[in-house]
């Protein structure tokens, strides 16, 4: 599904870009600019990203770290009975 979509956009986009083209030659200067320029604002936006997802990770880990010394302990202060009743 989500394949479909993406060839329907990209041949659509494709198909807009020939036709004003033909329509207007002179826009093809300004249209390879602004795809030069969406593809470094795409280059720094996904390097930006991996930046966040690994920052991120990196902060949630003490959490998850206590998180799972704390279940595997459960077993162990329930085994010793120092529960709270």
């Amino acid at each position: 599904f989500q394949l479909n979509i993406l060839l329907a956009s990209l041949f659509n986009l494709i198909g807009t870009m020939v036709i004003t083209i033909m329509g207007l030659p002179l826009l093809l200067p300004v249209i390879i600019m602004l795809l030069t320029v969406y593809f470094f604002i795409q280059k720094y936006y996904r390097l930006t990203t991996v930046e966040l997802k690994r920052l991120t990770s990196l902060s949630l880990s003490p959490f998850y770290s206590h998180l799972g010394d704390t279940v595997n302990g459960l077993a162990t202060i329930r085994a010793q009975r120092f529960v709270e009743r």
